[in-house]
């Protein structure tokens, strides 16, 4: 089984984002024919890199790592900001108000559909995302 690797180490600005879908998306439409499922991962990593470069605000990095195997895409992104409330992947009440909804998290909610797995976790002084999802058969 064939291992391919894409790995980017952006600014930490919005015009990163840009970067990132540019380089991103051809790779992954090559590779993963079903449009669906490269506009999942594509969009799970564009959440996840936007909420890091706004909310963690890197000091220098985000670097962005994909690794497609077979049926399998796995994307690592990792930074130097602020750390993350991690409580807030576990959050699912649907009882909350528009403005609480989006404090806690939506668009990682909104992540964790698109996708099969998102951990977070910390390391030292640095933020460790992970994202995978499998393509259906």
């Amino acid at each position: 089984m064939a291992i391919t690797t894409l790995s980017l180490r952006l600014t930490p600005r919005p015009t990163s984002l840009q970067q990132l879908a540019i380089v991103a998306e051809p790779m992954l439409r090559e590779s993963y024919a079903d449009s669906e499922f490269v506009f999942a991962v594509l969009t799970a990593v564009h959440e996840i890199a936007s909420n890091i470069m706004e909310h963690a605000r890197p000091r220098s990095y985000v670097e962005v790592t994909f690794t497609l195997s077979g049926s399998e895409i796995t994307v690592a992104m990792v930074d130097d900001g602020a750390p993350f409330d991690a409580s807030v992947l576990d959050s699912r009440d649907e009882g909350q108000g528009f403005a609480d909804a989006v404090a806690r998290g939506r668009g990682l909610q909104m992540t964790r559909a698109l996708v099969d797995m998102v951990t977070y976790e910390r390391q030292s002084d640095i933020n460790c995302w992970r994202i995978r999802k499998q393509i259906a058969a």
